[in-house]
């Protein structure tokens, strides 16, 4: 006769089986598999990090984020941020902290960069920290520095230039005498002008060099094979802005041709020189128009950069899963 006490504890020993499995695979889930040494690092913005956060030590996962606490100094907020490791896991005293994603839709993760010390932290010390950096950001701040060197630097050059034609229309329409002096003065303006707006552009170049050298602060090599691209156009906007300096050169020489062949053919060909200067205006006219309309693109470029680097840091996953439109309703 077979015995039902058998089947019971086959019955039992099979639940605390699998009840000891549910176990293991939760602590494994949760990167809490054995004893862990606390450290704690602190940062200005701590965009992206949370409890359950890994860390990464030189790419490998040694732990996670445990804790953070905001710290209010003055005006000023920092965030201290509490993370475990697995116990004995040695780590360099002058080793490096900051928040990362290894990957475009890759989640934030709190990176360790290894130092060169033979000094080990201690458990609770708190480690050194570099701020992230946002690539989307740097490239909404370049848009805005283009912006702002259109609106600054090329469109006042063309309205002076444009207001020059006009005072010299008018001084035709004088006297004649009159000229030769007027003219002079003129040219002594956009003279003073001229080098104000090359400065302008000086300083954007040296900008540009600066955002590059803060790219090239970027320490994985993923990163850097990912700004390459960038970069090259960066390089690429700084010959064209020697180009546009060696423009404005070549500017300032033909006025200066311009003003002396007026004054010169002033006594000669009155009515030549009038419609020389029509078509001068008109040139100019058409090339103010077409400033304004690279400043409202630049803008709109702008506009889209930073529109974009919210939805990518809101939801990485629109990159490769679009949504569905919305049903228009009868």
């Amino acid at each position: 006769m077979k015995n039902p006490r058998i089947d019971y504890l086959l019955v039992g020993l099979f639940t605390l089986a699998m009840g000891a499995g549910i176990l293991l695979a939760a602590a494994l889930l949760s990167g809490r598999t054995g004893p862990t040494d606390d450290y704690s690092v602190h940062f200005d913005n701590a965009g992206g990090a949370k409890y359950g956060t890994q860390v990464l030590y030189e790419g490998f996962r040694v732990g996670q984020v445990e804790e953070i606490v905001p710290i209010f100094e003055g005006s000023r907020t920092r965030f201290n941020i509490r993370f475990s490791v697995r116990e004995g896991w040695r780590i360099p005293v002058d080793s490096v902290a900051f928040l990362a994603a290894t990957g475009l839709l890759s989640p934030i993760s709190l990176n360790i960069e290894a130092g060169h010390s033979s000094q080990s932290a201690h458990p609770e010390s708190r480690l050194l920290s570099r701020e992230r950096v946002d690539p989307m950001r740097m490239v909404a701040d370049l848009g805005q520095e283009m912006r702002r060197f259109t609106e600054e630097g090329v469109k006042p050059l063309m309205g002076r230039l444009n207001r020059t034609l006009d005072n010299v229309n008018g001084i035709l329409e004088g006297d004649g005498k009159e000229l030769a002096g007027r003219l002079n003065r003129l040219a002594g303006e956009l003279a003073d002008q001229i080098p104000a707006v090359l400065e302008k552009t000086q300083g954007f170049a040296a900008r540009l060099e600066g955002l590059a050298g803060r790219l090239e602060g970027l320490s994985t090599q993923e990163n850097v094979d990912r700004f390459t691209g960038m970069m090259d156009n960066l390089q690429q906007t700084t010959a064209n802005m020697a180009r546009l300096s060696a423009d404005l050169h070549q500017t300032r020489e033909q006025a200066d041709r311009l003003l002396s062949t007026v004054n010169t053919a002033l006594n000669e060909r009155k009515e030549d020189v009038d419609r020389s200067l029509a078509d001068a205006r008109y040139v100019l006219e058409s090339l103010a128009k077409h400033v304004d309309a690279v400043s409202r693109s630049l803008e709109e470029t702008s506009r889209n950069m930073e529109e974009f680097s919210r939805r990518i840091r809101r939801d990485p996953s629109s990159l490769v899963w679009s949504k569905q439109p919305a049903e228009e309703m009868p």
